[in-house]
């Protein structure tokens, strides 16, 4: 409760991108809060930038994206993907499955086990998010 009340005074955040196009989106709406007056800080990661790669030995392009011409990113949001890695809505979470929560190079390694641990198949949350709890994940996690 501290810490919320912290970040409601001071109006900051802190957020990472994995891929360039998030960074893209994310930094656009980054700068709408830069103006309205809040404090922004990028954590850059820029070994997970330069990937390109999630299976290095296949060579599987699965980190290339397309630079998004004009969309954004908030902060209150996360990116869900699926068993299969596809990047999907998160109201397209069945109730109950088993997420991975996690964020940076966390989301390569859990996209590296290719979506099941043990026959169980888990989505993958990356919050970009990092000085607070997206709101998104929290609408996931009841």
């Amino acid at each position: 409760a501290i810490c919320d009340n912290w970040n409601a005074l001071l109006h900051w955040f802190i957020f990472i991108f994995r891929t360039g196009s998030d960074y893209a989106r994310g930094w656009r709406y980054a700068m709408e809060q830069v103006k309205a007056g809040r404090v922004v800080m990028s954590v850059d990661c820029t070994d997970l930038l330069n990937r390109r790669h999630i299976d290095l030995e296949k060579k599987d392009n699965g980190l290339i994206c397309h630079y998004p011409e004009d969309d954004w990113l908030p902060f209150s949001s996360v990116i869900v993907r699926d068993p299969s890695g596809k990047r999907i809505a998160s109201s397209d979470v069945p109730p109950d499955s088993l997420a991975v929560v996690t964020y940076g190079t966390g989301v390569v390694e859990a996209l590296q086990l290719g979506g099941d641990v043990d026959g169980e198949p888990f989505y993958v949350i990356e919050t970009p998010l990092l000085s607070d709890v997206p709101q998104e994940l929290e609408m996931l996690m009841p």
